[in-house]
């Protein structure tokens, strides 16, 4: 896929994804490789259209690419540590709550993850 193709799917995904149509966004998201797309919002975006389609391991996986862009960004941890939970492993739930409260310290997010936890 060129970068021209790739722009245009993007653009249907952020349409799709602003207007909450999850279902047919994921048939566009299923047609990228998303390992050579750098944009840490589309990843971010995209493994929000997993999550909401319960397809939850792709999220992650979409999720720890974008942390491997950008380490220890809040959202991409939060989201990590969230779908830990999800996906009922409280070991790397707990580790992503531990790197959370060091990037940030101060959110009172903490705590919510805190209660999943």
């Amino acid at each position: 896929m060129d970068r021209f193709e790739y722009e245009i799917r993007a653009k249907e995904i952020v349409s799709l994804y602003k207007q909450g149509e999850y279902a047919k966004a994921v048939k566009i998201v299923d047609t990228i490789d998303w390992r050579r797309v750098q944009g840490l919002t589309m990843l971010y975006r995209v493994s929000d259209i997993y999550r909401h389609t319960r397809r939850y391991e792709e999220s992650r996986d979409i999720l720890l690419m974008a942390n491997e862009i950008s380490p220890n960004t809040k959202r991409v941890v939060y989201a990590l540590c969230e779908l830990s939970i999800i996906l009922e492993d409280p070991v790397k739930a707990v580790e992503y709550f531990e790197q959370y409260k060091q990037i940030a310290p101060h959110e009172v997010d903490r705590f919510i993850l805190q209660y999943k936890i």
